[in-house]
């Protein structure tokens, strides 16, 4: 037996207690996070939730009116409507459930993976290894996302893009079209995901696609109704900051982001999931669209990285014939190590840098077939990947 061998089978016993071990490490990271002074952004979701309610800031509207009076709340209405029982408690009482909840979030994303690789026929050894390490992986950037941050609308949409990955797996398309219809509508650029419904095989068309977009559209219409909410939303702007991929395209840091940027973001995303998944690559379509995204937004944040981990995670767990994860262990160490650069050049490079070599992890992949079904607890021999998805039997 080599040294390899002995160490995968080590890993095999560890990763037997992985959802233990993925959770003290979540306490680990996140309880000191969370003893740090302030309430990270959740200030926006108090406001937003109560003006949805009917209880807006003096001097604003609220309900339909929201956003257009309060463009700055760039907070989709579904994580608007999830933040709102938070309001029942007492403040920092409620930031502080929030976190909670999102915190153990991590762990529903994981076993919604886990699930989607059993679907798809992943071994089970395989899947044990991916979700163990690839799960260490998610969890740095996680907490800043769950906890320092405390971002409820992008926790949202990465679980709703679990979900709609393990109704893919499962081939209900239509399901998978309603999480992720709620997804673009909690957050503009989880467009980039609804490629995942051009997965080959399902028979259904583009029904999936149009009944997203309906879905999106429905939770938007009663506030376009105010003919101010439109151009409010799109007048708002975030300024360039240090370390943003932006800098490398000659915009400069505090420059007020030029309206090209978003629909570049958004189209940009949304053309290459759309490539990578009728080119039988289906599982790397969040990966390519929040590499896209995450490449042109004009806030280098560490929390952006916990969507971009999981896109790999989702990539990897399909497709690794032995289960170790190393596209999301790079993408979540080239994130890691981005901000401790210095330079904000340098910091722009190396996070512009990983986002093209993810995409590329994708393009350059070979499109495999559907392995055979086979016993999930057979060894790593048997090849993930799917090439696309067998139609449910009529």
């Amino acid at each position: 037996m080599t040294l390899a061998d002995r160490a995968l089978r080590r890993l095999d016993g560890v990763a037997r207690l992985r959802w233990l071990i993925l959770t003290g490490c979540l306490v680990v990271l996140g309880v000191p996070a969370a003893l740090w002074p302030g309430s990270g952004d959740w200030g926006f979701f108090r406001t937003g939730a109560s003006g949805l309610l009917g209880e807006p800031v003096p001097g604003t509207s609220g309900g339909i009116h929201l956003y257009a009076s309060m463009p700055n709340v760039q907070i989709g209405p579904p994580a608007l409507l999830a933040a709102a029982p938070f309001r029942l408690l007492p403040q920092p009482w409620d930031v502080g459930a929030a976190r909670l909840v999102m915190l153990l979030a991590a762990l529903l994303v994981l076993a919604l993976v886990d699930r989607a690789g059993r679907a798809m026929l992943v071994p089970d050894v395989v899947r044990r290894r991916g979700i163990l390490l690839g799960g260490l992986g998610l969890a740095p950037s996680w907490v800043v996302l769950a906890v320092d941050f405390a971002h409820l609308d992008d926790v949202l949409v990465l679980v709703l893009a679990a979900s709609a990955v393990l109704l893919l797996a499962t081939r209900r398309p239509m399901w998978a079209a309603v999480a992720l219809g709620v997804a673009a509508a909690t957050k503009p650029w989880a467009v980039v995901l609804l490629p995942l419904l051009l997965v080959p095989g399902l028979r259904a068309g583009a029904r999936p696609l149009v009944f997203a977009g309906g879905v999106a559209s429905a939770w938007w219409a009663p506030f376009l109704a105010d003919p101010q909410t439109l151009p409010q939303l799109w007048s708002f702007r975030l300024d360039v900051g240090a370390g943003s991929g932006l800098t490398l395209l000659g915009l400069d840091v505090g420059e007020a982001t030029p309206g090209w940027v978003r629909p570049a973001q958004v189209l940009g995303g949304t053309a290459l999931g759309a490539w990578a998944a009728l080119r039988g690559r289906w599982t790397g379509v969040i990966l390519v669209g929040l590499a896209c995204r995450v490449a042109l937004d004009p806030n280098p944040l560490f929390y952006y990285g916990a969507g971009l981990v999981l896109g790999a995670l989702v990539w990897d767990v399909a497709r690794s014939a032995r289960g170790i994860p190393w596209t999301t262990g790079c993408a979540a160490a080239a994130l890691s190590v981005a901000p401790l650069l210095g330079p904000p050049l340098g910091v722009a490079a190396l996070r512009t840098l990983t986002c093209l070599g993810l995409v590329l992890v994708v393009v350059l992949s070979l499109a495999r077939r559907p392995p055979a079904a086979t016993d999930r607890s057979a060894g790593p021999a048997v090849s993930p990947a799917s090439r696309g998805l067998q139609a449910r039997p009529s």
